[in-house]
Parts: structure tokens; sequence; C-alpha cells
């Protein structure tokens, strides 16, 4: 769940009032609304799933094979419980989605085992044996959804963790990277449990639709593994970076196939020595000496001790680290040489000795040592253990600042006593090339842990090919084993930068993730207590920075359906409510394929379902659910037509990246697209070149400090931006609104018939600005909540707005309830071919119906 260049800014906020007496309820029942009604959009989905053939891809979109026609898709993720609910909460689920706009489900996070109740996994055995009970739910909610015309994606890995009880050794419960990640791509024993596990999940008949999942149209997509991948991640360290911190004996099952790689790649020691060194330096005089000074932070004020104390070699005294609790994250505790003129573009070699009384892992960062603090060129993960042993890291520079280099060790992540001895820091590289004692015929040859540039190619350009291997061995499991018809995906496109479009070859489809304004947790991981976010609108950055969408748009391949199976902008930000249509509209423009918020939440027979639940949950927030209706129509009926402009840069075809993301290669290539023209992508084959400059009814427009992101088509109209006191225009439709607190809006109108609004019998008013639970506890910079997440029923702030709408005759106007039936008729004048109304005058709601 990641966005690499959502812009996390801070903005001034004012010191808004909650919830006042003018604020309104607005529950969204979770077991459906009123069939018939305006935002009953269910009419979209052909019943059941899969009635016209199984999805399948033609010129790059997705089609239904009997009868040709292409398919969009709006979907939510469904996890933990919600996958396996009652045969009754399954029914009324499974309609309310459809009737609000989905025809397509994620079920995702089904392996985690923090809610017993919510795997798909004995609750006495989790991780090892599924549990035939749950698959039964599971089943009936699956036939529940195809029924009312909601496909599904069925995710394979996502939260499993392997375990010594299952074959693995003890030293699993090391491997540093979360659900045993990366790893979980190369060891043979753990793929051939997710082969199993699939077998277990898919290999079999539904009960309920009385067919195998693999003959079952309605099962459109499968994801082998989330968001995972053995290269490493741009944004997490650096590609290729942190296998040398797992412990044995999979650190030396990496070092073993690494070796045969190199046989491969190499016919000789000198060989391989002359790829490794050409063209690199001397070494230099040593930047660290026995009088440098060790500096050190304890931020979270935990049991820590630092001591330094003297010793015979050349570089900075030894340093030790007594860690006996922490609170914060494990960069709060960090040691560090401070003051170092490193020189721009240059390489350097760091080499010290280190042990720890117990196994660990610990980062080690070049920096600059004032703000922003950024990386200037190395950040490595090791593992150690009370056996002393010498690591060497060479690197180049980037983006130095004279004399204000850093050396970093970041000792936070478990207690117990580290010993950091003889740093020594100067200018070339030692250790490129082969290390004494290393040889291709003894197949000893280390993990590089940084190096000159041919060096680690060579490393990243192994775990790329390793990785393609394993995801053509699954697909092939699926497909040819399995006998699935679905489309399938190893893992998200970005994961693994520029490996990702070379190892997705072989899949049917190319899917990313992104959030705006995640939440940051500044000491442990998911601390509901300690969270923040900037809260700003997405709309003012996508004209600076792109927001979210610039990133997913870059990552695009081009000849391939994509999809979007994790999105939001989580509350319990003021602006959530721009999340639907600016994300549906900007997917329509550039004609991608699916768009799935993430999560739905749960909601359950047993409980009330009138708050917002948290940070992510979407089935219980009006901000987002009262908009998907709308934009569902906009997006899957082609009321915002696709942008006629293309710009689609080249890849290489092959292992050796020029660049860690697809956003490096359009800021190298020059000025960026107007992405609301054209239509952007990667490709394999020749880069193309159309350019547009009409757009395709979307467009960003200037508001003094502000953007506001505008919608004009003739079926579909919408703004996102700080509307209050404003007059805004379009083609054949002003909105005119009051000043209200904040002045942040979200409108959308459509048409409900796919006639011109002008013309239609039928079309749907949404608006909204800020949504909270009641009794909210937000801090004085309105940045968190910490638990203070406040109850139901959920409150709507009202948005006054006189509406005139060119029409061809005279139409009626009602504000809606929540259940979409009609709650008041609204004063509405028809003169000069000209509609009039006011919303939330009188009758408060989010929804307005207009019709003949």
């Amino acid at each position: 769940m990641l966005s690499a260049l959502a812009a996390l800014f801070c903005i001034s906020s004012p010191q808004l009032a909650g919830p006042d007496s003018s604020w309104f309820p607005f529950v969204i029942p979770w077991d459906g609304i009123a069939s018939g009604s305006a935002p009953d959009v269910s009419f979209l989905n052909s019943k059941p799933a899969g009635k016209n053939g199984f999805i399948k891809v033609k010129s790059s979109k997705f089609v239904e094979s009997a009868t040709g026609k292409p398919i969009r898709f709006v979907g939510v993720n469904i996890t933990a419980r919600q996958a396996f609910p009652t045969y009754s909460e399954a029914e009324k689920v499974a309609k309310r989605l459809a009737q609000l706009g989905v025809n397509v489900v994620r079920f995702h996070h089904i392996q985690q085992t923090w809610d017993p109740d919510g795997m798909v996994w004995k609750k006495d055995k989790p991780n090892i044996e599924v549990d035939p009970a749950q698959l039964d739910k599971l089943d009936y909610f699956v036939a529940q959804l195809k029924k009312n015309g909601i496909y599904i994606n069925m995710n394979l890995q996502t939260t499993r963790t392997y375990q010594p009880e299952q074959g693995f050794p003890e030293s699993v419960k090391n491997i540093p990277f979360g659900f045993c990640k990366r790893i979980d791509k190369m060891s043979p024993k753990m793929i051939a449990l997710q082969k199993r596990y699939a077998e277990e999940l898919l290999g079999r008949v539904n009960p309920y639709t009385k067919l195998a999942y693999r003959d079952d149209p309605a099962l459109a997509m499968v994801e082998i593994n989330n968001e995972n991948s053995l290269v490493g991640d741009p944004w997490d360290g650096g590609l290729g970076k942190g296998l040398e911190a797992l412990p044995e004996p999979f650190k030396g099952d990496v070092v073993a196939l690494w070796n045969k790689w190199l046989h491969q790649t190499y016919q000789s020691d000198g060989q391989l020595t002359m790829a490794w060194t050409e063209g690199i330096p001397d070494s230099g005089p040593l930047m660290t000496t026995k009088k440098t000074q060790w500096s050190w932070e304890n931020q979270s004020s935990g049991d820590v001790k630092f001591t330094v104390e003297e010793q015979n070699g050349p570089g900075a005294p030894t340093l030790k680290a007594v860690i006996n609790s922490n609170p914060g994250p494990d960069w709060h505790v960090q040691a560090h040489v401070t003051g170092l003129d490193f020189k721009p573009d240059t390489y350097y070699t760091v080499k010290f000795k280190v042990k720890s009384d117990r196994y660990r892992s610990i980062a080690t960062n070049a920096m600059i040592d004032q703000a922003d603090w950024h990386n200037i060129g190395m950040s490595t993960t090791i593992g150690i253990t009370d056996q002393e042993t010498e690591q060497v890291v060479s690197f180049k520079t980037k983006n130095t600042v004279a004399n204000h280099g850093r050396i970093s060790f970041v000792l936070g992540a478990t207690t117990g006593t580290v010993w950091i001895r003889d740093l020594q820091v100067f200018s070339g590289v030692q250790g490129a090339g082969l290390k004494p004692g290393e040889s291709l015929a003894k197949n000893n040859i280390a993990i590089p842990l940084s190096g000159t540039d041919k060096q680690m190619r060579d490393w990243v350009a192994f775990l790329a090919s390793v990785e393609k291997s394993y995801t053509e061995d699954m697909h092939q499991h699926l497909v040819k084993k399995m006998q699935l018809k679905a489309n399938i995906i190893d893992t998200q496109i970005s994961w693994g930068g520029l490996s990702g479009p070379y190892r997705e070859q072989v899949s049917e489809y190319a899917d990313n993730h992104a959030y705006w304004e995640h939440p940051a947790f500044p000491g442990q991981s998911w601390d509901s207590n300690n969270w923040y976010i900037p809260n700003t609108p997405m709309v003012d950055d996508m004209a600076k920075q792109g927001g979210t969408l610039l990133y997913m748009a870059a990552t695009r391949i081009w000849g391939k359906p994509y999809t979007v199976s994790e999105y939001n902008h989580p509350a319990p930000n003021d602006y959530q409510a721009e999340m639907m249509p600016e994300v549906l509209s900007f997917a329509a423009v550039q004609d991608w394929d699916a768009i799935f918020g993430f999560d739905y939440g749960t909601t359950l027979e047993s409980q009330p379902n009138d708050s917002i639940q948290g940070y992510f949950a979407l089935g219980t927030n009006p901000a987002k659910m009262a908009f998907y209706p709308s934009s569902a129509v906009f997006y899957r009926l082609g009321l915002v037509p696709v942008a006629k402009g293309a710009e689609v840069l080249n890849l290489k075809n092959g292992p050796d990246f020029p660049a860690t993301m697809a956003t490096d290669l359009w800021l190298k290539r020059g000025p960026l697209p107007n992405w609301m023209t054209t239509r952007v992508g990667l490709t394999f084959d020749k880069p193309i070149s159309t350019p547009n400059k009409v757009a395709a009814g979307v467009s960003l427009k200037p508001n003094g400090n502000h953007t506001d992101w505008i919608i004009d088509t003739p079926a579909a109209k919408g703004i996102v931006g700080f509307v209050g006191g404003r007059s805004i225009g379009f083609s054949g439709l002003s909105m005119n609104f009051s000043a209200f607190a904040n002045g942040f809006a979200t409108v959308t109108l459509v048409s409900l018939d796919q006639k011109p609004l002008s013309a239609s019998a039928r079309s749907l008013l949404t608006i909204a600005s800020r949504v909270e639970n009641k009794d909210m506890g937000w801090d004085e910079k309105r940045r968190t909540l910490g638990t203070k997440w406040g109850k139901g029923p959920v409150q709507v702030q009202p948005v006054i707005c006189a509406v005139a709408l060119k029409v061809d005759g005279s139409r009626k106007v009602y504000a809606l309830k929540p259940d979409g039936s009609r709650l008041a008729s609204v004063p509405a004048k028809f003169a000069n071919g000209q509609l009039t109304f006011k919303t939330n005058d009188k009758a408060k709601s989010m929804w307005f119906e207009i019709v003949k």
C-alpha cells in the first residue's frame, strides 16, 4: 500500500469546528439501498457475472469472450472478517455492492492471522491448514457476488508467515522482511507451499455455483504475490539491497544461485574482475581516524547507553551501544560520524568491523548531516551475529553537500549490545571485483553490499532473472496444471522498479497500488495512537507533482490492460470526498481498465455499521461510497471519453535497467506530457508519440493558490476544489456555491440513461464537503485523531449550491434519503430552457435526483 510520488507536504490548515447543528447524518444502509432508486446503478451489471463469457484480453483491453465487448471494472477490496460473512450477510453485502456500482471484488488478506474469525486457516493451525468451514463461507459469498454480476479477483500469497512447524529452520523467524517477502520467491519449499495453497483455494468445485473455479467465468483475475519483489524497491533502501541481512541457510541459498548466475555470465575470474573494476580509481587517504568523533541520538528516550573505546585500527574508535529498550521505530536509535566532505559523483568505500550479542540486522547509510537529511548514494542492511565480521561497502555519491556528509548506523530494531570497530571511510573502491579467496570455481562470491555500477547492475539483473523465473513458473502452474482461465499477474508493476515490466511480461495485465497521504507512523508501525496525515487535498498537488495519479500513469504498460487494485484517500482527511470522481475520471481519460478502493471494511449484522471505521474502510464512509454510483456510471459507460493523444516510452527488453523507476524515465525524457489530453505508458516495442492538445472532458484550472478539477462532458459534470462563495461554469450548467467552513467540496452530476444531461430523463447529483463521525478528537494542527475516532451516526457538512441546468423541458428534483428513496421535493423552476434549484437549502442530503 504505497505511492512513491505522493506529495506529503503540509500547508497551513484552518482550525475548523467539528459537526454542529447544521450538519446532518447520512448513513448509507449496510444491507442495501432502495431498489430502483437513483443511486441504485445495479443495472450496469450483467447478471450473473460471466453471463457473457470469460474475461479475456483483446487489443490491450479486457473484453467479454462471448460478445467481444470491452468491460471496465469498479471494485473494492474485501479483507479479513468481511471475506467470511454469514449467509445472510453475504446476500446483503453482495446486493449492496452491485447497487452502488461495484462489478469486481478483490479478496485480500484472507491469510492474515490478526483476526482469528477472518482468516482462511483453522484456528488451531494458522498458516498451516485451511479450514473447510471458512472455505464454505467464502464459496457462498463468491456465489452471491456472481449472482449480482460481480466478478472475482482472488489473491494468493498476501500475509502468510512461514514457520518452523512447516519444516523450516528456526532462523525463518529472523527473515527481516515481513511475511517472508522476497525470499518466498526463491525458496523452493515456500514456492511449493504457495502452489499447494493455490490448489486448495482454487482447485476445487464451489458447491454453490456448481462450477470448479477454473471453469467459472466469474473468476476474472488472480494475483500471485501481493506487493513483493525479490529485486527490492527504490523507496525501501534501493534495488538489490537488504538480502545480505538474511539469516542462514537462506542467505546461503541466495549466494548459491548468485554464483550459478555468475558462471553463466562470465567465463573466468579474470573476465569478471575486469568487468567489475574497469575505470575504478585507486583508494585515497582515510577520512576517519582515531580522533574521529562519534555522535548519536535516542529520539524515543528509551534505555540506551553509548560509550566510545580506544582500539588499535587506523579508523574511528570503537563505538559500543547497549539498547535495553526503544519505544520508537528502529531509526530513533542511531550512531553516526558527521562532517565528512564527500565529493559529487565519486566512488567511496566504507569499511568497519561489527558484532552483536545476538542476531540482528542494522541499516548503514550515507546521508547529509543537515535537513533534509537525504541519502547520497549508500543504503544497505547487514545481518550480524556474535562473531565479528568485517564489512566493506563501496558506492558512488549523488546530491552531496560539501563538508556535510555522514555515515549512519540504525541500531534500534533489536535490544542488546552492538560494537562497531575501526570505521574507515576513503575515496575509491575497495572490494570491487573478487575479494581475497573468492572465485567462480569455489562458488563463494558474496552478495555485494554495494560496489561499482557494473557490479550492482549484475546483482540486480541476477535477482530480476530469478524473480522472472518464479513468475513464469507460478503462472505456468496456475494455467497448465490447474487450468485456470482467469487473467494472472505476479505482483504490482512498480515493485522492483523497472524490473517490474520485465518480470510481468508473461502476465495478462499490469496492476498498481497508490494512496494519497497514507497515514504515517513516527513511532511503532501501525500504532493507532501515534500517527498523522498532512491533511491536504490532492487536487492542489495535481498541477505541481501529479498527486498519486502521475506516478500510476507513468508506470502503465502499453498493450496490456491496466488496473489499480488498491487506491484510497484515507480518512480522516478533510478532503477525502475528492477520491472517487478524481481517480475514475482520470482512469477514463487514460483508458485504464479497473480501479479497486481499499478496503471495504467490515459490516456485520451484530454491529451498528453507522460510523467511519478507520483510515481505509469504505463501506460505512459516505465520503467515498456516496460517490461510487455516479463515478461508476461515467467510468463504466464511457461518459468521460478517452484522451486521443499518446506518449509511450520504450524499455529495453532485458535486465539492464537504466533507471530505478518509470518516473525517472519520464523526467529524463524532458517536459512531462499533459496527462489530461495524452495517454501515457511504457512498452518493449517501438515508442509512440501522437500528441493532442484537446482535453478529453477533464481539466485542471488554477484558482488562486488552489486548483479546480473539472469534469465537463455532455452526460457528466463534476467539480473538485475550493468552491465556497464562488460560481463555477460548465457547458450547459452553472453552480453558485454559498460560503461555508473550509470551502472545499466535491460535486458530480451524471445522466443515468446515457443521454446528454440536457435531455436525460433521470440524473443523479452527488455533493459533499467534510464527512466526520460525531466527537472526532482532532489535535490542534488537525493532523491526527489518535484513537479518538468518535461515534456514529456519521455526519456530513451541508453544501448549499444554486444549480442552473439547461434542459429540454421541466424536471422535478428530489433530495434523497441515505437509502436512495425520496426524502423531499426540492423547489425547482423551469424557465427559458433552464432548470434552477438549490441543494441543502431545506432538505439536506448528499444525493439529489433530477427526473422528468
